[in-house]
């Protein structure tokens, strides 16, 4: 059996999809809109009670960008943490 390769800081960028050290993401502001209850800001761009890492009140600006996203979830950053929001739940600030 070989050894394994430590991955170098580099090569976790990569495996990250180029998201974090010094690439700076365009953040744009927007307000939450929901009928009821949150937003929910998730750890994983998919529906599941076991990834809310945080709740957004209706009407509440939080920023977000369109360059990380995974279907209908965006990058969000919401209180000083970020994680997944389902952009259908947000209109322009």
């Amino acid at each position: 059996m070989s050894e394994m390769q430590k991955l170098d800081d580099q090569m976790l960028e990569d495996v990250n999809g180029g998201y974090g050290g010094t690439i700076k993401l365009k953040w744009r502001k927007v307000r939450c809109k929901v009928q009821t209850g949150y937003l929910a800001l998730r750890t994983l761009p998919k529906y599941d009670d076991s990834n809310i890492i945080g709740q957004i009140t209706n009407g509440t600006v939080f920023e977000v960008t369109d360059e990380k996203n995974s279907g209908d979830y965006i990058w969000a950053k919401y209180s000083g943490v970020t994680g997944w929001v389902n952009k259908n739940y947000t209109v322009k600030a």
